[in-house]
């Protein structure tokens, strides 16, 4: 079995991707969860719905989905009460547009703390999706299982180490997530 690495040593990869930041993926990085609350508030005004739901649909319906997908199947189920994602996904959805709190709905910890860092500018949560994964590590697993984020305390170590490169950094855990992010996909 691998051993779950230190945070230290995570958050120095995390830093080591942040040093490689150019200004425009820094900007775009730390307006990525302020835009996706924008756009979380816009669904809900045209859907009727409040925000909080508007975020609990688009967090129901991410897993394995690209951004821009996301959001067009957030957009019809909110419209349809239907989008052509696994049936788990929409299952959640529906509960939480019936009025079930996201919170008690949405189980995995990526799903929530993608639902905290959209709906909440203030949120602790960190997203720690396959590319938040694989760039604490610096290695690219490609479409391979993270068995380390499945391990007990493996999310949370995974968390403590934005965390900690958030504290160096000056920034919020979900901005350097983002940033991070961000300068990964593009290198």
């Amino acid at each position: 079995m691998v051993k779950l690495p230190e945070a230290l040593d995570l958050a120095s990869n995390i830093l080591g991707v942040l040093d490689t930041a150019s200004p425009e993926q820094i900007r775009e990085g730390r307006a990525w969860y302020r835009d996706a609350r924008r756009e979380a508030r816009q669904l809900a005004r045209e859907y009727g719905v409040s925000t909080r739901v508007a975020a609990g649909v688009i967090a129901a319906l991410s897993p394995q989905l690209r951004w821009s997908v996301n959001l067009r199947f957030a957009r019809q189920f909110l419209a349809e009460g239907y989008a052509p994602t696994f049936g788990n996904s929409r299952r959640k959805a529906a509960r939480i547009v019936n009025g079930e709190p996201p919170l008690s709905v949405l189980r995995g910890p990526k799903t929530r703390a993608f639902f905290a860092c959209i709906y909440d500018p203030n949120a602790s949560a960190i997203c720690i999706d396959r590319h938040a994964h694989d760039l604490a590590l610096a290695k690219r697993h490609g479409e391979r299982r993270r068995p380390l984020l499945q391990r007990k305390g493996g999310y949370e170590r995974f968390c403590d180490a934005y965390r900690l490169a958030a504290d160096k950094a000056g920034l919020k855990g979900f901005e350097v997530q983002a940033i991070a992010w961000v300068t990964w996909r593009a290198a």
